[in-house]
């Protein structure tokens, strides 16, 4: 049996990637942002962006990645919004920012699916989820905050 891959939240069991898209409302192109989910010690789950250093709580892993992904999408819109800081600036410090703990459980889960055969590459899946999407943008228009979309997500496999 292989050691568990933990971070300071837990142990991981899954990661993912959160793609915002762009709107006429948030004409912004972010790139596409990577997260992990933990189990805590006392069952919740944790899920954390690794470049805007945003966490999310809940009692499931979709709770959590749910909670992240609002936390991620607020947070966007409120340094777009701000008129005292250069969000550019902002979104490069956060991901030059250095969360090794977290990177390396990031990599070591990439690998692990590598060795079953489990892809992590996101091209596929995100051109059909584009394509989906496409179809549902029409229902954010009134929508103030940019719609976002969790492309990607693999749990750990035993």
């Amino acid at each position: 049996m292989k050691p568990a891959v933990t971070v300071p939240t837990g142990e991981v069991v899954g990661i993912g990637k959160l793609k915002v898209f762009p709107t006429k409302e948030f004409p912004h192109e972010i790139p596409t942002l990577s997260f992990l989910v933990a189990k805590a010690e006392d069952g919740r789950f944790v899920a954390s962006c690794l470049q805007m250093l945003i966490d999310g709580e809940g009692d499931s892993e979709e709770d959590a990645i749910k909670s992240m992904e609002r936390g991620c999408v607020g947070y966007l819109d409120t340094i777009f919004a701000s008129k005292k800081t250069n969000p550019w600036e902002v979104l490069l410090e956060l991901f030059t920012e250095p969360l090794g703990d977290y990177w390396n459980a990031y990599k070591t889960m990439q690998i692990n699916f590598a060795k079953k055969g489990i892809s992590t590459s996101l091209q596929t899946v995100l051109e059909k989820k584009i394509r989906q999407l496409e179809d549902e943008l029409d229902k954010y228009k009134n929508n103030k905050l940019p719609p976002s979309k969790v492309v990607s997500y693999q749990k750990k496999v035993a």
